[in-house]
């Protein structure tokens, strides 16, 4: 049951992640699960609990089109955090995205394998003020169209910023 086998690697996660005999659990079984929430929750916690025997499974889920947009940018965010720096093309797409969830996924990740993420920069607030409750984001109906315009505006030249700055002070990213 797909709910049981969510309980049982949150609990595994929550309780017993940092226990490498439980690596094996959240890498083999839970990326591979049928579900897709299994896999995203999974894919989440692998580069926050460090399982670099991940690396494989994880590549295939953030590479595989099939898999839902949240599944791929935890893969992403994932990767990073063990420190793949060829995720960075993925990490600077997810910053561009009007939602939260991408944001904050790539924003993490590019945190983790750079040292600096958007909030670093033009003082950016990758949040950009969102509301999100039970991993849901709530979008506000019929916003002002300048109000829109200046934060995405904000936000791409706060990507660009850290582009340049990647560029320069870390040029093997």
């Amino acid at each position: 049951d797909e709910q049981v086998r969510m309980y049982c690697h949150e609990i595994i996660i929550e309780n017993f992640g940092d226990d490498p005999d439980n690596f094996e659990t959240i890498a083999h079984d839970g990326l591979r699960d049928e579900s897709a929430a299994v896999r995203y929750h999974c894919a989440c916690h692998s580069g926050d609990l460090k399982i670099y025997g991940a690396h494989r499974r994880l590549r295939r889920l953030m590479e595989d089109p099939k898999q839902d947009d949240h599944t791929r940018n935890a893969a992403a965010k994932s990767l990073a955090q063990l420190g793949e720096p060829d995720v960075i093309v993925e990490l600077v797409k997810g910053m561009a995205s009007d939602h939260y969830m991408p944001r904050y996924m790539a924003n993490i990740g590019a945190k983790a394998l750079t040292g600096k993420d958007l909030n670093d920069f033009n003082d950016y607030d990758y949040s950009e003020g969102a509301f999100v409750s039970g991993g849901v984001e709530l979008m506000m109906m019929n916003p002002h169209p300048a109000d829109v315009h200046e934060k995405i505006s904000t936000r791409h030249a706060a990507i660009a910023e850290y582009c340049k700055w990647l560029e320069k002070n870390r040029p093997e990213v």
